[in-house]
């Protein structure tokens, strides 16, 4: 894979708040919400925007990518699972590469680019998925909209959990490949990703998350190879971004890895926060 990089236009290097947010679920708030969001970044003065998958669904995705298009700052950002609801990873990615190609400030993470955000910090990112490996498995009772929303995941349980274990291993790979550049290139390395990569990052209803819960809230493989990535780069801080369970949390699995959650509340996108790089 060739890795490119891109550097956020008219910047300073050495001032630069980038605002993220995620599980905006568009197509959910109404539009004084939107209007609130959309109103919220522009007086936050960002320098750029990052999304952590869950825009909105596919038939509203379209409609979310260009309210964030004409906030007229670069955005960067990340598939979720609901993004894909009522179509198929084919389809959804297609449309993504034409609305990106027709956008000035549109790029989705996931296909090579290092961004280089200041002199010391780059971001790179990939949605993830959550691949069932972690807590029961596939002994699991819960289920999620993904198998009947998603046509490619319309499977029986056995191919289902191999699926989405293929959906885990690919992102990891990707990482694996990526984070060594991007490691080469500066000490803070930020990854926006969708699903948490550890299971001490997920929490429900204010408590860590049951067992049963896991195979649907973690991407186990991603956080096996960021592991392995932070151990070889000891003087790089990583530091990752996702979304998908709507719980906060901040955890360190390393010295110098850190994963953060966003929050997220029905039906009123938000910024979780701003990081002053």
């Amino acid at each position: 894979m060739v890795v490119g990089q891109r550097n956020v236009e008219n910047q300073r290097m050495d001032t630069f708040r980038l605002g993220w947010a995620s599980d905006l679920h568009w197509d959910f708030a109404n539009p004084d919400r939107r209007l609130q969001f959309s109103a919220s970044v522009v007086d936050a003065q960002l320098s750029a925007l990052v999304v952590t998958g869950d825009i909105a669904t596919r038939r509203r995705l379209p409609a979310a990518l260009d309210a964030l298009d004409q906030l007229g700052i670069p955005v960067y950002f990340t598939t979720g699972n609901h993004d894909y609801y009522t179509g198929s990873f084919a389809v959804v990615d297609d449309e993504l590469r034409k609305m990106c190609a027709q956008s000035r400030h549109l790029t989705r993470l996931g296909s090579g680019e290092i961004i280089r955000l200041t002199s010391t910090a780059v971001l790179v990112g990939h949605g993830g998925w959550a691949d069932g490996q972690a807590g029961l498995g596939i002994n699991t009772t819960i289920t999620t909209n993904d198998s009947w929303l998603i046509k490619d995941l319309a499977l029986p349980k056995i191919q289902l959990f191999e699926e989405t274990k293929k959906l885990g291993e690919a992102s990891a790979s990707y990482l694996t490949t990526i984070l060594p550049s991007a490691a080469r290139q500066a000490r803070h390395v930020l990854i926006a990703t969708h699903v948490p990569p550890f299971a001490s990052a997920c929490f429900h209803a204010g408590k860590p998350a049951a067992a049963e819960y896991l195979p649907h809230y973690v991407n186990q493989a991603m956080g096996e190879a960021l592991i392995r990535v932070a151990r070889d780069n000891p003087l790089v801080t990583f530091e990752i971004l996702a979304g998908h369970t709507h719980e906060r949390c901040c955890i360190h699995m390393a010295a110098n890895l850190k994963v953060r959650v966003s929050a997220a509340e029905p039906c009123h996108p938000q910024l979780e926060s701003i990081l002053e790089l």
